[in-house]
C-alpha cells in the first residue's frame, strides 16, 4: 500500500493506492463522482507491461505514485505473484448426463 496526504479543497486528504491483479472489468459499471465530473479528465483502462521503463513513460498520476510504482516494480510483481500462489485452486469437473 502507498499513502498520499495533499490538500484538497482548503482541506487534508489522504489517497490508499493498493496494488493488485484484475481478474475481470466492466467499466461501464464504473460509479463515484470521478465519473461524474468529465472536467477531470477521462477514464481509460490501459494495459501496459510491468516494467520501470514502461512506468516511467506514461503519465501515471500523481507523480509521486510514479517514482514510487518504478522504483519497486519488481517487489510489487512478487507480492503479487506470491499472494496469487498462495490462493487454493479449485478444479471443478462437468460430467457428461446420460
Amino acid at each position: 500500500m502507498f499513502l498520499i496526504t495533499d490538500s484538497l479543497d482548503g482541506s487534508g486528504g489522504v489517497q490508499h493506492i493498493f496494488a493488485a491483479r484484475l481478474e475481470r472489468l466492466d467499466i461501464e459499471a464504473g460509479t463515484g463522482t470521478e465519473f461524474d465530473k468529465p472536467e477531470r479528465g477521462s477514464h481509460e483502462v490501459v494495459r501496459i507491461p510491468s516494467t520501470a521503463e514502461t512506468i516511467r513513460q506514461i503519465k501515471l498520476m500523481p507523480p509521486e505514485l510514479a517514482e514510487f510504482a518504478a522504483g519497486n516494480v519488481e517487489a510489487l510483481t512478487a507480492v503479487l505473484d506470491a499472494q496469487i500462489a498462495s490462493v487454493p485452486v479449485t478444479q471443478t469437473a462437468i460430467r457428461p448426463t446420460e
